[in-house]
């Protein structure tokens, strides 16, 4: 059965919908993740999203589907927090950007995935793709549960030393908002989460209704342009930052503000070459040049954070930067608004031109966030405030067996 939605309906379920919970349960799991296993929470997590995933396969109303996609956002709300955390306890903050990098670089796998799902779901059914993946991930859960280690709790076992203090929300939100450079990074990091969201869902639908292509066809393209570009891009900028951080003061934000910049240049002409091959030849500049930007920037905020606050400040970041997900609602919302037809508009690719909406929500956004960061760099430049990073270090560094 095919379910037909609307441009501002699909707006709302890949965005709003899903981001709903985490921007509400993210920072509460935060500050349980600084408190207790976070790799139990994480599995707990695990369990949630991949039941929503298994049973969006039974779904036939937009209401239905809407309910899981945000009972699926309270799963992966459990994620960013533990995960991030974790990895700043396993790895030396000498090279903090570039381990965060790799981190959320992982998202480009999942895209890949979904790609892959899309071309799979053309022939034997959307239904039988979200049975499978919610299956893989709910027999996943244990494997996670049982293999994931998780430093504080194993010291906490062993030897009951080096306890760290537990803080409130309250106490955590004053202490990273106490420097103006740091509530321009928040606000600079929405924005440019705004762009990134409206271009991850919308591209396909761009390349179909402007170019005509096949879904098989802008699969190809993408499957190799998404993993390729954006994970080499953002291994190529957490590099830069590490080394930009020991040369420069604010040497993370300079290089996050570069990537701005960059992606901003490289996706306009993404975006209005009339040929589809220079088109994604521009996109996957795009890729690699705006997608320097999340690692560095992450590692800014954990730069901030005190021993026992990590996943509550990873958990502000990602509840922020979770408010860009209205941007694929307001890009679905402009691009009925402006009713645009596009060169290959016929029964089976119904639908309006996309392609100035999105010069709006993804060019515009890495405009505002390129000027944001510019501004967050001159205020930290100026900072006279120490990091905590050498307290991170020490909790990192503590045997494995202590």
């Amino acid at each position: 059965m095919c379910l037909d939605f609307s441009d501002t309906q699909m707006g709302v379920l890949t965005g709003p919908a899903m981001s709903i919970m985490t921007v509400i349960f993210a920072l509460p799991l935060g500050w349980l993740a600084d408190r207790y296993s976070r790799t139990r929470i994480l599995t707990v997590g695990l369990c949630i999203w991949s039941t929503a995933t298994f049973l969006s396969a039974y779904i036939n109303k937009f209401w239905e589907l809407a309910a899981l996609r945000v009972l699926l956002g309270l799963g992966a709300a459990t994620v960013n927090p533990t995960t991030a955390s974790l990895v700043v306890d396993y790895f030396s903050e000498e090279y903090q950007s570039l381990v965060l990098s790799i981190l959320v670089s992982m998202v480009f796998l999942g895209v890949d995935i979904g790609l892959i799902s899309a071309v799979i779901s053309q022939n034997f059914g959307w239904r039988i793709v979200y049975t499978v993946l919610g299956g893989f991930g709910i027999g996943m859960a244990p494997i996670v549960g049982l293999t994931v280690w998780d430093p504080y709790i194993k010291r906490e076992i062993n030897a009951k030393t080096e306890q760290k203090k537990n803080y409130s929300v309250l106490e955590v939100i004053k202490h990273i908002f106490k420097e103006k450079y740091m509530i321009m990074v928040f606000i600079s990091c929405a924005i440019r989460f705004t762009g990134g969201y409206s271009l991850g869902v919308w591209m396909q639908v761009f390349y179909r209704r402007v170019f005509g292509l096949t879904p098989t066809q802008i699969t190809a393209w993408l499957a190799v342009i998404i993993p390729v570009c954006g994970m080499s891009g953002a291994y190529t900028g957490g590099f830069l930052a590490d080394y930009l951080h020991k040369k420069i003061r604010g040497g993370k934000a300079i290089l996050v503000t570069i990537s701005c910049f960059l992606g901003l240049l490289t996706s306009i002409p993404a975006f209005l070459y009339p040929d589809y091959k220079l088109s994604f030849a521009f996109l996957a500049l795009s890729f690699f040049t705006a997608e320097m930007w999340n690692g560095p920037a992450l590692s800014i905020v954990c730069d901030q954070a005190k021993p026992g606050m990590v996943s509550s400040v990873t958990a502000i970041f990602y509840s922020i930067g979770s408010i860009g997900s209205v941007g694929p609602f307001i890009l679905g919302f402009l691009i009925e608004q402006f009713k645009i037809i596009p060169p290959f508009h016929h029964a089976n690719n119904a639908g309006y031109d996309p392609t100035y909406p999105m010069l709006i929500m993804v060019s515009g956004n890495y405009f505002l966030s390129f000027v944001g960061f510019c501004v967050a760099s001159i205020l930290m430049n100026n900072s006279t405030t120490e990091t905590f990073c050498g307290y991170l270090t020490d909790y990192r560094n503590l045997p494995k067996n202590s």
